[in-house]
């Protein structure tokens, strides 16, 4: 994920970011008979920075892409969208 952090002005101490998933069409089996198409996953987060603390939301599957990952053979289902509030301290 790519993010930009505002480093003057009123939006001073800001970041946001983007960042995107690509996936083309996979083969679950060696013979290529079956197939998971594409899909696309996009993230994207805002924080807000000072000395002491970090406090930050991350959003997941922005789309809310319905999507399935296989792995020889073994398919499962990938995740919805999801959305993390985070706060961090120093010492």
């Amino acid at each position: 994920m790519d993010v930009y952090r505002f480093s003057s002005g009123v939006l001073s101490g800001f970041g946001a970011g983007v960042g995107v998933n690509y996936v083309g069409d996979v083969y679950l089996l060696d013979n290529n008979e079956f197939s998971l198409p594409e899909y696309t996953i996009w993230q994207s987060s805002i924080y807000y920075e000072q000395q002491r603390y970090r406090i930050s939301l991350k959003i997941d599957n922005l789309t809310d892409e319905t999507y399935f990952q296989g792995t020889y053979g073994a398919l499962r289902p990938g995740m919805p969208r999801r959305i993390l509030m985070s706060m961090q301290f120093r010492f």
